[in-house]
């Protein structure tokens, strides 16, 4: 109790002063700062992707450990609109990172657990290399995107510090041109992983690897169980889980999902199913507190939908259902992330 004043920057030393704030300014704050479990925030964030009509400069937000719909968060700056982006975040250190999308070459940023538009940040390092998700070592401030695409299948692996701004700077490169993976890391343990993808005009089943803290060229881990692209990727951070979710195998799209351990190079196992088929979700997870949100999509219609799953990530099962995206508007291919960090 002592330390409430600080954390709501308002002043209890009389026993008077948090009864001289409005309900609904104490309310707000409370709303803002987030629901705190093992000192884990949970605010997870999806934001811009296309709907049936468009694409959008949307940004939503959800509250991880408490199933719900979506709220309004606030829009990328300046009426920008973007589909296929990346994003990443500094975890507890609540920055989050968006851009990468595939016909600008902005990144925007926001303080997840206060509502707002975007902000300018810099520059990516390849001009309009979208279709790359984007994944970081959270506290540790470094953020990687790999691969994508511009009008040709990318190489490109780039980095950025996330708590100064700036421009993305060369990384090194993936073993192969690739766009669409899934995207996740073990956290501050270093790790990134990349999950399938389109390689050569065709879907592939490789999972590669990099030190998140180094540069270099992506190394082979192992492969999926099946040829996927537009899957997302989410992790259990430091708990070492990373879970490939939906995609498109080349003819259909899919509601599988596949775990690794990230620090252990095997082929994927097979994890259980989202409630439908999801291509280009958008995910967030709360790190080692082991929930991982999937959000919006595209199913075999192909309709976008605004379905919400959530999985228990040290717990292979099928997905169970959260709420749904803002307003019932069904929409994917946009990015993701949380203040827990993964």
């Amino acid at each position: 109790m002592a330390d409430i004043d600080k954390l709501f920057d308002i002043d209890i030393s009389s026993g008077l002063g948090l009864w001289d704030e409005t309900i609904n300014t104490f309310y707000s704050k409370v709303m803002d700062l987030d629901v705190v479990v093992g000192g884990l925030l949970q605010r997870g964030v999806n934001f811009c992707g296309a709907t049936t009509a468009t694409r959008t400069g949307m940004i939503e937000y959800i509250t991880i450990n408490s199933a719900g719909n979506a709220a309004q968060f606030g829009d990328i700056s300046g009426s920008k609109v973007a589909r296929w982006c990346g994003g990443m975040s500094n975890g507890g250190n609540d920055r989050g990172l968006m851009g990468w999308t595939d016909d600008s070459n902005w990144i925007e940023y926001i303080t997840i657990s206060t509502t707002g538009d975007g902000v300018d940040f810099g520059n990516t390092f390849v001009a309009n290399k979208g279709y790359a998700q984007g994944t970081s070592n959270g506290s540790n401030e470094r953020g990687v995107t790999m691969g994508g695409y511009t009008g040709s299948y990318k190489v490109d692996i780039d980095y950025i510090n996330i708590s100064t701004l700036s421009n993305a700077l060369d990384f090194g490169d993936w073993r192969t041109a690739t766009f669409a993976m899934g995207q996740t890391s073990n956290y501050t343990n270093e790790r990134a992983i990349g999950f399938g993808g389109v390689a050569g005009g065709s879907y592939i089943t490789q999972i590669d690897y990099i030190t998140i803290n180094s540069t270099g060229n992506s190394q082979n881990f192992d492969d999926l169980l099946t040829t996927l692209g537009g899957c997302c990727g989410l992790s259990n951070g430091t708990n070492e889980r990373g879970v490939c979710c939906g995609g498109y195998d080349g003819g259909n799209r899919v509601k599988t999902m596949e775990y690794i351990t990230i620090n252990s190079a095997a082929t994927a196992i097979d994890f259980g199913d989202l409630l439908d088929e999801r291509y280009g979700p958008m995910p967030c997870s709360n790190n080692t507190d082991e929930r991982g949100v999937i959000m919006g999509g595209q199913d075999n219609v192909p309709a976008y939908v605004e379905t919400i799953d959530y999985i228990t990530i040290n717990s292979p099962a099928t997905a169970t259902d959260f709420g749904d995206l803002y307003n019932n508007v069904a929409r994917g291919t946009g990015g993701g992330f949380s203040n827990s960090g993964a």
